[in-house]
C-alpha cells in the first residue's frame, strides 16, 4: 500500500500539485528558511498506511476505540516527556554555559 501510495502521489501530476499546494514554512530570524509539502513528505505516507490498515482490517469503530484508549493514556505519559525533556534542555544548557565559561578561563 506504501508503494502504491508514493507511485499514485508521483506519477499523477494532478494530484501532486494539488498534495504540493500544502506547505510549511519557517524562518528562524529572517537568517535562513525552509519549507515543506507535509503531504508530499515520505513519513506522512508512513504515517497514513498503518492507519488505513488498521481500519480496514479492524473497522472504524474499533479503531477509533483504540486512539480513545491511546490518548487516554498519553497525558500521564505526556507529563513525565515534557518533564525530561525540559531537564535535558536545561543539562545542555548547564554544559554550554560551562564550556563557554572554561574557554573564557582558557583565552
Amino acid at each position: 500500500m506504501l508503494v502504491a501510495l508514493v507511485l499514485v502521489t508521483s506519477l499523477v501530476t494532478s494530484l501532486a500539485d494539488v498534495f504540493g499546494s500544502v506547505t510549511l514554512t519557517r524562518t528562524l530570524h529572517e537568517i535562513a528558511s525552509a519549507s515543506v509539502a507535509p503531504l508530499l513528505h515520505p513519513g506522512f505516507a508512513m504515517t497514513l498506511c498503518p492507519v488505513f490498515t488498521a481500519v480496514a482490517s479492524t473497522g472504524l469503530t474499533a479503531f477509533g476505540e483504540a486512539v480513545a484508549a491511546a490518548l487516554c493514556r498519553l497525558a500521564p505519559a505526556a507529563h513525565w516527556l515534557f518533564a525530561m525533556l525540559l531537564l535535558s534542555r536545561l543539562m545542555v544548557h548547564a554544559l554550554a554555559v560551562w564550556f563557554w565559561g572554561e574557554i573564557a578561563v582558557i583565552c
